[in-house]
């Protein structure tokens, strides 16, 4: 873990803030939190993308809003789950996963939501990032 995080709350479940090393250097930080299954995000955030009537189409990948941008998905403590667990990856990483993961999705039913065809929402079950749980070296990496 960075020798030192600082962390600055934006919104309920999602914090914006920095790690910083011990020999100097800092990398910004995006935190989102769950007590549930499955994180929620907007797709617009990871693809250029546009409906054509109900169908959507995505194309390229959007650019983090912060260079060398870090994120940890945080899966709290709950009745299933006896300690909070911590996903460490790139935000380029957690863009792929997206992405991936969307284009499935809307591949297997011909381009269109079923139930909400213009909404751009898009969960992330915790099963889809296991193995970046507990990569801390992605941070420290990004420091040095």
């Amino acid at each position: 873990m960075p020798s030192r995080a600082v962390f600055a709350s934006s919104a309920r479940t999602k914090w914006h803030g920095g790690a910083s090393g011990r020999d100097g250097g800092n990398v910004p930080v995006q935190v989102k939190a769950i007590s549930g299954n499955t994180w929620q995000f907007k797709i617009r955030s990871f693809l250029e993308g546009e409906f054509e009537e109900e169908h959507q189409a995505f194309g390229s990948m959007e650019p983090p809003r912060y260079s060398n941008l870090r994120v940890v998905l945080v899966a709290l403590r709950n009745e299933a789950r006896a300690h909070d667990r911590f996903f460490v990856l790139s935000w380029d990483q957690l863009r792929d996963v997206l992405a991936d993961r969307h284009r499935q999705y809307l591949a297997k039913h011909g381009g269109r939501r079923p139930k909400a065809p213009r909404s751009l929402r898009v969960a992330l079950p915790i099963g889809a990032v296991l193995q970046f749980e507990d990569q801390w070296q992605v941070i420290e990496a990004a420091l040095s």
